[in-house]
């Protein structure tokens, strides 16, 4: 086991060095959309039963069928959630009632939007408001730090050197959407993460001998786990599938497809226990304050029409490049892979063909923003994609240019982790210069509970100085951990500063 630490290390120190920052940003109160899923959660565990009618007033986000209220959700990301729940509930039995006491006054809503609900009448509300900063912080901020090692590892995997895979891995975690929504419990984090897996054991398993027939299967596992998390991940399912078609032993398609099996059999079965039809959804009965992001055409969906096509990349309220400047450096990247027709041209294609199928589908969603959000949510599932073509890029532009532009990226995205939706690219900045940096687990405490409430006191006294010092560590703690790494891939030759030969395999035998 030591051997193995020793030999991971680099992939372990990412993965802490990812996970330690989206805990400090960690949303412990998160709104309607992840309430659904903390509500079914709750309902699963604490009733053994997939109705959240005890809990549907904390969420406009909702179905109603046969006289009961269903998380207007596909079940995923509460299906992951379940043993970290249980695993809570042991830790909270343990937590002294003076402590509790002093929680409360925070309420899972914010103070002023449904006081009087008898969702507070009826639920343990600390318990539901600490369970969801749990879930998210064992659950969701796990989930995003693996699909950054896993991003690292793929890239590694197709010949980039160290520094060129860690920086477009870092790039990844920081400097696009994928910060915000890993600190607070929406699905998309987990689409992200469940198609960078999927990726990268399809492109292992092109690779590998025909008879290692666990890597197509585990493959074709996750693509279709994704499905259970958002249904147009299946897209990106039918592209490896068509990937192992023609690159791959007829075998190894197979094993995709029993893989993917699996967990569709596990949705059926859910819509069958929960609508009394296999192929119904939640999306299908709706409550009304919810209806109308799903009433025109097919459940929301129509044609790709240009204006929203051009608003999900250009729009200043949540145009992609606005939010994410550094995934235009990832697309011309892909690009490039693509016209320029060489050792990486069938990669490039795969990933441009996934970012190509999520715009276009979206573009022709009646709501593309998504309603309140940071940046287009929708588009978080192919980020990953756009972060090869961020490492294809250094073929292409200076590493500094690349880096400006990330450094760029990624301060927009930190004031995002902080403050949380919004409506232009420029209001977080405005935030920041009125009040100061902050820490989300400090403002939902003020914005959440009383004031007299003891928590409210102390977060409204001392949050400018736990932020600041919170922050420096942050920064302090990243230096050191990656000075060394950095110093020694960075002292390569120059000839071998994009691909070193080092990986198991590199884009020159991918064609």
């Amino acid at each position: 086991m030591p051997q193995w630490f020793k030999d991971h290390s680099t992939e372990i120190k990412l993965f802490v060095t990812v996970w330690l920052v989206y805990a400090v940003y960690v949303t412990p109160a998160g709104g309607v959309l992840p309430n659904r899923y903390i509500d079914l959660v709750h309902a699963i565990v604490n009733e053994g039963r997939f109705t959240i009618d005890t809990y549907h007033e904390n969420t406009i986000d909702k179905a109603y069928y046969n006289g009961h209220y269903y998380a207007s959700a596909l079940p995923g990301p509460a299906f992951l959630a379940l043993p970290a729940y249980l695993a809570f509930k042991g830790v909270y039995a343990l937590i002294p009632q003076s402590l509790k006491d002093l929680a409360s006054g925070i309420k899972s809503y914010k103070i002023d939007n449904q006081p009087d609900s008898s969702f507070y009448g009826h639920v343990d509300n600390v318990e539901f408001f600490l369970s969801q900063a749990f879930l998210t912080l064992v659950v969701l901020a796990v989930a995003s730090a693996l699909g950054s090692v896993l991003l690292f590892e793929t890239l590694r995997f197709l010949g980039f050197s160290g520094w060129i895979a860690l920086s477009a891995t870092l790039f990844y975690a920081f400097g696009t959407n994928i910060f915000f929504y890993s600190t607070v419990y929406f699905d998309h984090v987990f689409s992200a993460t469940l198609n960078i897996a999927a990726f990268y054991l399809v492109m292992v398993s092109t690779k590998d001998s025909p008879s290692q027939f666990m890597v197509p299967l585990v493959a074709g596992f996750f693509a279709g786990a994704n499905i259970l998390v958002e249904y147009p991940n299946a897209f990106v399912a039918l592209l490896l599938g068509l990937w192992f078609l023609v690159r791959a032993d007829k075998r190894q398609l197979v094993l995709f497809v029993v893989g993917l099996i699996g967990p569709i059999l596990i949705l059926m079965a859910y819509n069958y226990i929960s609508f009394g039809n296999p192929i119904a959804t939640s999306y299908m009965y709706e409550t009304a304050a919810n209806k109308s992001f799903h009433t025109s055409g097919f459940f929301g969906v129509t044609y790709p029409q240009p204006d929203r096509f051009a608003s999900l990349l250009l729009s200043q309220a949540y145009g992609l490049f606005w939010f994410a400047p550094i995934s235009l450096v990832g697309l011309a990247g892909l690009l490039h892979g693509i016209l320029a027709r060489g050792k990486e041209f069938s990669v490039s294609l795969l990933c441009g063909m996934v970012v190509a199928i999520y715009v276009v589908f979206y573009s022709s969603y009646s709501i593309p923003s998504g309603g309140a959000t940071f940046g287009p949510r929708f588009l978080v599932p192919m980020l990953p994609f756009l972060a090869v073509g961020v490492a294809f890029a250094f073929e292409l532009f200076p590493s500094y240019l690349i880096y400006g532009i990330g450094l760029v990226s990624a301060l927009i995205n930190w004031t995002g982790a902080q403050f949380g939706f919004a409506t232009s690219v420029a209001q977080h900045f405005q935030d920041l210069a009125a009040q100061g940096p902050t820490l989300p687990v400090l403002g939902a405490i003020l914005t959440h509970s009383t004031s007299q409430n003891q928590f409210y006191l102390f977060a409204l006294r001392y949050h400018v100085f736990i932020t600041l010092g919170v922050t420096f560590a942050l920064i302090a703690v990243f230096v050191f951990a990656w000075k060394e790494f950095w110093s020694s891939t960075r002292r390569m030759p120059v000839a071998n500063s994009l691909y070193d030969g080092t990986a198991a395999d590199s884009p020159a035998r991918i064609k």
